[in-house]
């Protein structure tokens, strides 16, 4: 139990109805998850957890936790987090319009490669890996031993004109908190959402039993998030323009965005289980950690 907290933690305050976000010179609404609310920086020890451990290709914009933990998480301690979700883009989009043909090549480019797609996501995998671990061995003198035995992207479960979804299961190994090898199986949804000219890298992660229900909140909130920012004309027009990027490799795009579950959520659960290993960047007292399971 302890190792599945830590990494379902691992694959990504006050409270707040929507968290506004800037992706290039577009701003967006990220309304709230329902029962989930953003984590802020004034819950440094889990803001700071989460930023640590983005995969360098990806921009991360925004965690919700459950809003229950939200106290306990302002009061400094990391909580046990078995669902969560993320908002996250690739760093090569940021400052570039995505026109609906765009998107629709993405997709079409992800499915006819999809067989290839595995193959090399287990090279990107491994390198993703081994820079989470590198960056906690150098921020903690701890060595994770972090490892994916399997990242098996099911087929596309939705596949709209402004979203495109695979679900997905991890499963791998790490050391605990006594140093002590362990394994872990994760689920999770990862939503691709167009959107005024963007897209976004939508996460959902939950235990292993409860794939449906990444699938099922994913879609309502891709749907919340499409509601909270309805196209206007500069949009439109940006949307409706010949390709820019046709060339553009979504496939890598695609890749980096699975790798990244992994590395980020359990680095976090990471921070929880060795949370003296945190303390000496965040400056908070090892009695302010919840380091129960």
């Amino acid at each position: 139990m302890k190792t599945l907290c830590f990494v379902l933690l691992f694959l990504t305050s006050g409270v707040s109805l929507s968290s506004e976000i800037s992706i290039g010179s577009v701003s967006l609404e990220i309304p709230e998850p329902e029962g989930f609310s953003l984590v802020t920086p004034e819950a440094a020890p889990l803001y700071e957890a989460t930023k640590q451990f983005v995969f360098d290709m990806n921009e991360e914009y925004a965690v919700f936790i459950p809003s229950k933990d939200i106290p306990a998480a302002l009061n400094g301690l990391i909580p046990n987090l078995p669902r969560r979700f993320t908002v996250q883009t690739a760093k090569s989009l940021i400052d570039l319009s995505v026109t609906h043909d765009d998107f629709e090549g993405m997709k079409d480019q992800v499915k006819a490669q999809n067989k290839e797609l595995r193959r090399v996501l287990n090279a990107t995998i491994a390198e993703a890996i081994e820079k989470a671990n590198e960056g906690f061995r150098e921020q903690t003198n701890i060595d994770p031993a972090l490892s994916v035995s399997q990242l098996e992207p099911m087929p596309a479960h939705q596949d709209t004109e402004r979203s495109f979804a695979y679900s997905m299961l991890i499963s791998g190994g790490a050391t605990d908190a006594n140093g002590n090898p362990s394994t872990f199986v994760v689920a999770g949804t990862l939503t691709l959402l167009h959107i005024k000219s963007k897209v976004l890298l939508l996460y959902a992660y939950a235990e292993e039993s409860e794939i449906e229900w990444t699938r099922k909140r994913s879609e309502e909130w891709a749907k919340a998030i499409l509601r909270a920012n309805p196209n206007d004309i500069k949009s439109d027009i940006k949307e409706a323009l010949p390709s820019t990027i046709s060339n553009f490799n979504w496939t890598k795009i695609w890749q980096s965005a699975l790798a990244d579950g992994l590395p980020n959520h359990e680095g976090i659960k990471r921070a929880k289980t060795q949370p003296s290993a945190l303390i000496s960047s965040t400056r908070y007292s090892p009695t302010s950690f919840d380091t129960s399971f």
